[in-house]
């Protein structure tokens, strides 16, 4: 037994030692190299066989060679212009800029197949001799004739280049694996230490993590499954015990529900967890006694008669005073019954009155203020309210309308609607409710007036009216008015709401759009508001079709009045402000031309102030209305802030500068670097604590990028601003009063004094920023006269600073004479040599 295994061992070694070309191998050692000269292993085959290698004599036959060679002239041969020999395995491999599957389709001892190309190819790898760039692998330059790691790029083993630490990564392109071993793509796509890894900073740590002596996930996240990466933790709301009800934990966007239903009802009470914070609880219990009903109706043991009439017992109950208030789960059943009921009912002449009586009744119950915080509830978590009601009330109007035969003429007046269906013969318009009915109903408010076109004929109309929606509907509204004439064209109609609430501002003409799935929105589409009467109470709307309207108004909207007022002074602010860049632009210019002249510690703070004045209003026309983004819009509002402080603060130094030369005149001690850094400075602190105080709440709203009058923000800065106005305003005062009392002033004439008063004042008014004065009066909206004098005032501050700083200054008007004196002697000399010039020649 173990003879035959030694023979076996035998021949197999002698079979390896004698295999010739064709037969398969793993190595080139497998393969008769001394019989055949030139014979290797030919592993780009698929299983690798022996083969003759590049260079190695053949006869000719073309299947000797290996793989990407043939024999020619009795030699194994390349093939020309895509391959070369591989010195170390004599194989025929993909030259610089080939195609190629994988990296041993390239010659390995130059180059790798670069798969980050659309189509890979064969590219240098690092170390490599090259020419131009395109022939270095990816993520490597051609520089100093060799392929070189870009930078942020590591070197690896087989010569190719992988992003380092801190570099950018992809799925498709690993981190360095070579010097950093553990290092990976975290889920910002840079190269990052993992969690547990050895660190210096916490900048080198994955994405989320922070670093003490090694990686670690920060507050908020949490490790991933493998222990590599940090997760944000997910939101999740707290377990709390509430009406003797626990809640557990539970995830953003899930549901948590209880099956503690008080006993005759069944169902369940839920809570959505959205943002960490549980909505309020969702009562879906519903009375059995309304499930036994809903299960009748529609499984038709039940007719819609008798069901109409059990749907009134169970409406009926329902009183603020009671206790068993219905539930959100009462809500949705009955309205389901209700609209399956009109769905199914006939209707003839001698029913329908009954009929519609019942059914505006059940309407009505539903519609109670008992219900309101059910269909608040309903509203908050679906997104769907009492409008689901007033459809199916549409729906059965029509149906009524559309159904009789009979002279119509009904009026249903209950405690939350009112209904009317009737007919008119030719008419002019017809009026909603009717002429009679609101002589009946006038000591009640029952004044809203609609109006339709018409033409000949008998004419056949409905109009609902719906009273205590507020909260009820996904968006807030009063009253809702519904209208329906019996015609297929599209019609003009005229709608005066009378409003209960003078207060309440800002007036828009909606209707309600029901969509197929039967959730409704408040739409424009074809109404204008037509007029707003105020004094009388009264909003009139002008739609092209009929459907249920509403006016919802703001308490906290500007008039129509204050909204003319905004537009001329926004059109008087983009004015001002472009003619007051334009007066910065020429004082920095000034100032900056005439620099050897001018050059002052009062220049250096004007030309700070102008710099500061130039990118306000600059950054304000560009970006003061961007309120569409809200993260860009709360960006321009800080830095406007912090921008307009300083600019005050700017002014606050101007006016210490001149108080130290007219005040004190002998103190020559240079403030002004301690002023500069005051100035730039304090607005910083402001800001800062304003942002972190508000949480950023009040900068920028729906309407301006600025700070919010009505969150008090603004005072943040009022406050620093006004402060500065008080103490340049005695300073001005102090400053002309000394002016006044030297004996250069004292011996003019009195209108030379108030001359001199005058251009004092001028001076100080546009540098000390007292006009901002007028903004305090304009914060009141009913002060419209401060707010035109404000931005008149304020936006050409550049333009009075250009004509007082420069135009009228005395030391600008020498320094400018002097260029000219200049400019006028070059002028003279160039001539009198031209002349004398001329003059040598004629002699």
């Amino acid at each position: 037994m173990n003879g035959n295994l030694l023979l076996v061992v035998c021949l197999s070694t002698l079979r390896k030692l004698v295999a010739d070309i064709g037969t398969p191998c793993t190595v080139t050692s497998d393969c008769n190299t001394t019989t055949v000269a030139g014979t290797v292993c030919d592993t780009i085959m698929s299983p690798p066989v022996c083969k003759l290698g590049s260079a190695a004599n053949c006869t000719n036959n073309q299947d000797d060679c290996a793989s990407n060679s043939s024999c020619i002239a009795n030699a194994c041969r390349c093939t020309v212009f895509t391959h070369t020999e591989e010195t170390s395995t004599k194989l025929c491999k993909k030259d610089i800029g080939q195609t190629c599957a994988g990296l041993t389709d390239c010659v390995i001892s130059q180059a790798v197949c670069d798969a980050t190309e659309a189509v890979p190819v064969c590219k240098l790898a690092a170390d490599q001799s090259c020419v131009i760039e395109a022939d270095c692998a990816a993520n490597s330059e051609c520089r100093n004739s060799t392929c070189s790691c870009r930078t942020g790029y590591m070197k690896q083993a087989d010569k190719s280049c992988l992003p380092g630490l801190g570099t950018a990564c992809s799925s498709t392109l690993a981190c360095d694996r070579t010097a950093n071993t553990g290092v990976v793509c975290d889920n910002t796509n840079v190269c990052k230490l993992p969690l547990g890894a050895t660190c210096i900073a916490s900048t080198d740590c994955v994405s989320g993590a922070s670093c003490s002596t090694i990686c670690s996930c920060s507050k908020g996240y949490i490790a991933d499954v493998p222990y590599v990466l940090c997760l944000e933790e997910p939101i999740a709301c707290a377990a709390s015990t509430e009406n003797g009800i626990v809640w557990p934990e539970a995830l953003d966007g899930h549901i948590s529900r209880n099956r503690s239903c008080p006993e005759g009802y069944q169902g369940d009470i839920y809570r959505r967890c959205e943002n960490g914070i549980y909505l309020n609880p969702v009562n879906n219990c519903t009375r059995r006694a309304i499930q036994d009903l809903h299960a009748q109706v529609f499984n038709g043991s039940l007719n819609s008669t008798e069901a109409l009439s059990k749907l009134k017992q169970a409406t009926n109950t329902w009183t603020a005073a009671n206790e068993n208030l219905p539930t959100t789960g009462d809500l949705q059943t009955l309205n389901q019954i209700l609209d399956k009921v009109i769905d199914d009912i006939e209707l003839n002449s001698t029913t329908v009155e009954n009929v519609a009586d019942s059914v505006f009744e059940v309407a009505n119950n539903l519609l109670d203020e008992s219900s309101t915080s059910s269909w608040k509830s309903l509203v908050n978590d679906k997104g769907v309210g009492a409008d689901s009601v007033i459809t199916t009330i549409d729906r059965f109007i029509s149906k009524v309308v559309n159904s009789s035969a009979t002279v119509l003429n009904m009026t249903f007046d209950m405690p939350n609607l009112f209904a009317e269906i009737g007919q008119v013969d030719s008419c002019e318009h017809i009026m909603f409710p009717s002429t009679t009915i609101k002589a009946e109903k006038a000591n009640k408010s029952m004044d809203d007036l609609i109006v339709v076109g018409c033409g000949p004929g008998k004419q056949v109309f409905s109009g609902g009216l719906f009273k205590n929606m507020s909260g009820m509907l996904p968006s807030t509204s009063n009253d809702i008015d519904s209208f329906h004439r019996q015609a297929i064209r599209t019609v003009d109609v005229r709608i005066t709401f009378h409003i209960f609430d003078r207060k309440l501002t800002d007036p828009s003409c909606l209707y309600w759009e029901t969509n197929q799935s039967r959730k409704g929105r408040w739409s424009t589409d074809g109404c204008i508001l037509e007029q707003f009467d105020r004094e009388k109470g009264t909003v009139t709307c002008h739609c092209n079709h009929l459907t249920n309207f509403a006016v919802l108004m703001s308490p906290t909207s500007i008039t129509e009045t204050n909204t003319v007022h905004q537009r001329r002074l926004r059109v008087l602010s983009i004015v001002g402000c472009s003619i007051s860049i334009i007066g910065l632009v020429l004082t920095i210019t000034t100032i900056v031309f005439f620099w050897k002249a001018l050059r002052s510690r009062r220049s250096i703070l004007l030309l700070n102030l102008c710099s500061v004045l130039l990118l306000a209003y600059v950054i304000f026309l560009a970006g003061v209305d961007k309120t569409s983004q809200h993260a860009v819009c709360t960006s321009i509002a800080v830095l406007l802030h912090y921008i307009f402080l300083t600019a005050f603060f700017l002014m606050l130094s101007e006016g210490c500068i001149i108080a130290q030369v007219v005040l004190r005149p002998f103190d020559k001690r240079n403030y002004l670097p301690a002023l500069l850094g005051i100035s730039y400075g304090m607005p910083l602190v402001v800001v800062s604590i304003s942002a972190a105080a508000s949480k950023l709440n009040g900068y920028g709203n729906d309407k301006f990028c600025w700070l919010s009058i009505d969150s008090g923000l603004f005072w943040a800065f009022a406050g620093p601003a006004l402060t500065v106005i008080f103490v340049n305003t005695i300073i001005s005062v102090a400053v002309i009063k000394t002016m006044f009392g030297t004996s250069a002033i004292s011996k003019r004439t009195d209108a030379d004094k108030i001359k001199t008063g005058i251009r004092s004042v001028c001076v100080l008014l546009p540098v000390f920023g007292i006009t901002w004065l007028f903004g305090v009066f304009a914060v009141n909206r009913e002060t419209s006269v401060f707010q035109y004098l404000f931005v008149i005032f304020n936006s050409l501050q550049g333009l009075l600073i250009f004509i007082v700083q420069c135009i009228l200054d005395r030391k600008v008007q020498e320094a400018f004479k002097a260029r000219l004196t200049r400019w006028f002697a070059t002028e003279v000399s160039a001539t009198a040599t031209e002349m004398k010039a001329r003059s040598s020649k004629i002699d």
